[in-house]
């Protein structure tokens, strides 16, 4: 590309950015005017793939090796009917079940 060219480039992506931002902002201000009306809540975990790091070093710098297991973080999903808004959380309460805690 030329010089002009990338000028025009660099432009272009600052209009973009701008334009984005103003979005953004109106996105956020139509999502706190919104009356939510929740859909479903989803369970969707997440899971943390395990590793194995085999034993290494001599001596006095021996070590030993580890196995990581697989780890689940419990996680609840849901949106909004209304404007598609999405909520996901990790608390929860107990109340003879999980109960999440948006």
């Amino acid at each position: 590309m030329k010089g002009e060219e990338l000028k025009q480039l660099r432009k272009n992506i600052q209009k973009t950015e701008e334009d984005l931002k103003k979005m953004n902002a109106m996105l956020d201000e139509g999502e706190r005017n919104c009356h939510h009306v929740w859909g479903e809540t989803i369970y969707a975990p997440e899971t943390i793939k395990g590793y194995f790091s085999p034993a290494r070093g001599q001596g006095s710098h021996f070590e030993s090796s580890l196995t990581v297991p697989d780890q689940t973080i419990k996680k609840w999903k849901r949106d909004c009917k209304l404007c598609g808004k999405s909520e996901t959380t990790t608390k929860t309460k107990f109340e003879g079940r999980e109960i999440p805690v948006f």
